[in-house]
């Protein structure tokens, strides 16, 4: 029987809830995986769920495997073969991994076993491809998430200068991207203008590998 194993692996500045939510998210992969394209099913030991992968440059395929472990915020774990068993069978593993507060290792990493092995090394230099391009995409969409979040509650309270006693206060607007967050505002009852500069929090980089 052969074997090959391919992984990959990445530091996201983000908590595991906050990744595993989208890891197990299938509906809103269409929006932000590369990789995975599509998912159907519930993320739930035993269940049986469809997915296609498409690694860019690479031709899609649909699978049908079923979910092996799904520990949350920890493991995600599926089985799926091509045709029947003992031609080609993948063992996906996603793993996340605290190394900080509010920082992971995700790891991906898939064990293929049958005797199409040896003839499919393109297909598997894709799929490391798509590995590593899903990754990137996870650890973009997890850490914007977390710098929103990062973004406290606006509360400005100040006197005018001209000794009118006036207070003004400013909170957040609606919702919204701190891309989005007006660079200046004006606080009522004063003469005074703010100017809001957002800075990307500092994190130290995470390649994948």
């Amino acid at each position: 029987m052969f074997k090959k194993e391919i992984t990959s692996q990445i530091v996201i500045d983000a908590s595991a809830e906050r990744v595993w939510h989208l890891l197990t998210d299938f509906e809103s992969f269409p929006q932000w995986n590369p990789f995975i394209r599509r998912a159907q099913g519930k993320p739930e030991a035993g269940a049986r769920i469809e997915v296609h992968i498409q690694p860019s440059g690479g031709r899609g395929m649909t699978f049908r495997p079923k979910i092996l472990k799904a520990e949350p915020n920890r493991e995600l774990r599926w089985l799926g073969r091509l045709w029947m068993p003992c031609l080609f069978d993948g063992e996906h593993v996603f793993t996340i991994e605290p190394i900080g507060k509010r920082r992971v290792r995700f790891v991906q990493r898939e064990i293929f076993t049958g005797l199409l092995v040896p003839f499919l090394k393109r297909e598997l230099d894709n799929t490391k491809r798509g590995f590593e391009e899903m990754n990137r995409s996870l650890k973009l969409k997890a850490e914007q998430s977390a710098e929103y979040r990062s973004v406290s509650c606006v509360l400005l309270e100040c006197e005018n200068s001209f000794g009118i006693g006036g207070r003004g206060k400013l909170r957040r607007p609606r919702r919204q991207n701190p891309s989005e967050i007006p660079a200046v505002f004006s606080a009522p009852s004063t003469r005074h203008t703010f100017r809001l500069q957002y800075r990307r929090p500092a994190s130290n980089a995470g390649g994948s590998r």
